[in-house]
């Protein structure tokens, strides 16, 4: 019967934020146009984010979502501090990656959600400045350049707060960097 049912599309609440260890409390269903706009008038963001506004965070924790900041902050999952899991037989847990559910902190992630139904996220959270300065760097020499420039860009000691690429062909593509900065046409 319907009593039965829960409809999960109510999951979709930003339920508190920790300033002090910097992480943000939602539920599953909170999509990355919702929490943004919670988080950014406030000098914050989520240490990785999305640009599909419509994609909710529990989709993206559980299907291994990679943002733009991954390089720096690591896979949507690798910023989660706590699953709240119901699982099959009913019990809720909280699950970390040091506690006694460790195992599924890990495995979660590549689940798509079969490994239980999500109840709560909490994700780190980055501080933000008001502008960020983009970087187009135009690759004509083929895949292999454009490739080691994105490593490049990944993996350098100052690396800038967002790397993407957009290929138009083996032989071209550009490399966006994105950094923040505290006003507008400044360096850093």
């Amino acid at each position: 019967s319907n009593s039965d049912c829960v409809f999960v599309g109510d999951f979709n609440n930003i339920l508190s934020l920790d300033e002090e260890n910097m992480t943000v409390d939602i539920e599953p269903m909170v999509d990355v146009e919702q929490i943004t706009k919670y988080l950014v008038p406030r000098g914050y963001m989520l240490a990785t984010t999305l640009e599909i506004k419509e994609a909710t965070l529990g989709g993206l924790a559980a299907a291994v979502g990679m943002p733009t900041a991954s390089h720096k902050y690591g896979l949507l999952s690798e910023t989660v501090a706590e699953y709240e899991l119901l699982t099959g037989p009913g019990d809720v847990i909280k699950v970390t990656k040091d506690n006694e559910h460790s195992e599924l902190y890990y495995a979660f992630p590549w689940s798509h959600g079969s490994l239980g139904l999500l109840l709560k996220l909490k994700l780190r959270i980055i501080p933000v400045k008001k502008y960020v300065k983009v970087t187009y760097t135009p690759i004509k020499s083929g895949l292999q350049d454009y490739c080691s420039k994105i490593r490049q860009v990944s993996l350098a000691e100052d690396a800038a707060d967002f790397v993407e690429a957009t290929c138009f062909s083996r032989q071209e593509a550009v490399v966006m960097t994105g950094s923040f900065v505290q006003e507008a046409g400044a360096d850093g």
